[in-house]
C-alpha cells in the first residue's frame, strides 16, 4: 500500500531530524510510526473518560436548589 501525504517543508524537516536521531530512514522511521500508532488503544478517547468534569461553583449559595438568579444575570 502506498499513502501519500503533503507535508510542509517544515513538517518534514522535523520527520528528517527525528528519523536520524534514531538512525533510520524517515521512510523507516514513519513506518514504525503508524505501526506503534496503530498497535496501541486510542488513549485519548481513554483519558477523555477518566478526565472529569468540572463542575460549576455558585458563589455565595449553600448547595441546593437553584434560582433564577444564580443562572441569569438580567435578576438581580
Amino acid at each position: 500500500m502506498t499513502l501519500t501525504l503533503p507535508l510542509t517543508s517544515e513538517e518534514q524537516a522535523k520527520l528528517e531530524q527525528k528519523a536520524s536521531a534514531q538512525g533510520l530512514s524517515l521512510d523507516a522511521f514513519v513506518r514504525s510510526v503508524l505501526a506503534q500508532a496503530a498497535a496501541s488503544p486510542d488513549a485519548s478517547s481513554d483519558q477523555r473518560q477518566k478526565k472529569p468534569l468540572p463542575l460549576p461553583k455558585w458563589p455565595g449559595r449553600a448547595i441546593g436548589s437553584l434560582r433564577r438568579e444564580d443562572i441569569y444575570e438580567d435578576v438581580r
